[in-house]
């Protein structure tokens, strides 16, 4: 784990309300780590839609855990910000911050939200208002119901994924909606920068969109009626993970020399040293050969070895490490030790992904720690609005904290 001599946080004086829904809770949890102060605002737990107040559902450990590094860096609150009677204190938190995130959709609306003008009635208009849902908040989808993979699966990404004779295949949890996160945190930045020019902005933001800009699926087809189909484990051969010895490889064999240093890598067998297989489009058309008298090769083979040996003759492989894999792999003497600290209240001390960006002076928060679902209700509501602690006991029998 790096040390911290010098720590420059670039988001630094910049607060943030986050209306927390599964599609967007990434953006507030990119922001913070960069030190932005955020305050997370939940629904209840007597709220009517429970999977969005509990968006880590279920009460095991490891939903903790990914609850409290969803929310690490941030105070929590609960509020229920679907009724019209939290407008008032929902203006009241939105005059002490610069930025608003917010999900509104049909099945679970945000009170104050209005499509023309696009924004939500109780932000100053100097509030950057990030409205990031799974199809935008404008549009004939906005009241559709997503999850991660509908979303993915609509994009036209998910379609080329997966085995040639079977179903596509999604990517796992919620990278891609973590990933739209990402991107609105970014252009909450630039928004931020920018608003001594522009004033106060709404950001409509779709996750499905966003996955459709990812690569170049759409391009293909815009520009050449291309539809890309799935190609199973192997793209052109080598290329694709492998079974070996005491794991799994995946190799990428794109160019003659790449070719060249694959054979090498195998030990120049006659069958893989013919000139003919150096012809991509000839792999290509004898796939099924190909494939059949690499793989008595590849099984043979131990992981570690053929990875170094491999690196070493200039051939772009490595392994396929499980989670436990990485995990360790990181932990070696001169590794970038990618990993993080995550205290979390009930549950103790974790190592968890950290920041991918290392920089001099160090701007990304190492030593994370997670707080309770509306564990700061109470201090934001009474000691810094200013409201009294029986209009919090009355607030509470109604359901509104």
């Amino acid at each position: 784990m790096p040390d911290e001599p010098r720590v420059l946080r670039p988001f630094a004086g910049m607060r943030v309300l986050d209306l927390v829904a599964p599609v967007s809770t990434f953006c507030s949890r990119v922001l913070a780590g960069y030190g932005a102060e955020v305050l997370r605002v939940e629904l209840p737990r007597s709220a009517a839609d429970a999977p969005r107040a509990h968006p880590a559902a279920g009460d095991d450990a490891h939903a903790a855990l990914l609850d409290g590094w969803y929310s690490a860096g941030a105070r929590r609150i609960e509020l229920d910000f679907t009724s019209e009677a939290a407008i008032a204190v929902l203006g009241e938190l939105a005059s002490t911050v610069d930025v608003v995130v917010a999900s509104p959709s049909g099945p679970t609306p945000v009170a104050g939200f209005v499509a023309d003008p696009l924004g939500l009635t109780w932000c100053p208009e100097s509030t950057i208002v990030c409205l990031l849902t799974a199809f935008g908040a404008t549009g004939p989808l906005r009241d559709w119901r997503a999850t991660p993979f509908t979303a993915h699966a609509m994009s036209g990404l998910m379609f080329p994924v997966g085995p040639e004779a079977g179903p596509p295949l999604a990517m796992p949890g919620r990278q891609h909606w973590d990933e739209a996160g990402i991107r609105a945190a970014i252009c909450l930045a630039a928004a931020l920068r920018d608003r001594d020019l522009a004033g106060g902005q709404v950001l409509d933001i779709s996750a499905h969109e966003v996955a459709a800009g990812q690569d170049d699926v759409i391009h293909r087809f815009d520009v050449a009626g291309l539809v890309t189909q799935r190609s199973g484990n192997f793209a052109v051969p080598p290329s694709g993970a492998w079974t070996v010895a005491d794991g799994r490889v995946d190799l990428a064999v794109n160019t003659p020399g790449h070719w060249d240093a694959f054979v090498t890598t195998m030990g120049s067998p006659d069958d893989l040293a013919n000139e003919m297989w150096r012809d991509r489009e000839l792999r290509i058309r004898l796939y099924d050969v190909l494939i059949e008298q690499i793989e008595p090769y590849m099984r043979a083979r131990h992981c570690a070895e053929l990875v170094a040996t491999g690196q070493a003759n200039g051939l772009p492989c490595a392994a396929l490490n499980t989670p436990e894999q990485f995990v360790a792999d990181q932990r070696r003497d001169g590794a970038r030790h990618p990993l993080g600290r995550l205290t979390h209240p009930d549950l103790g001390t974790f190592d968890v992904p950290g920041p991918p960006i290392h920089a001099e002076p160090w701007f990304h928060a190492a030593e994370l720690t997670a707080a309770r679902r509306g564990e700061h209700t109470a201090g934001v509501l009474v000691g810094e609005l200013g409201h009294t602690a029986d209009e919090l006991c009355r607030w509470k029998e109604q359901g509104l904290v």
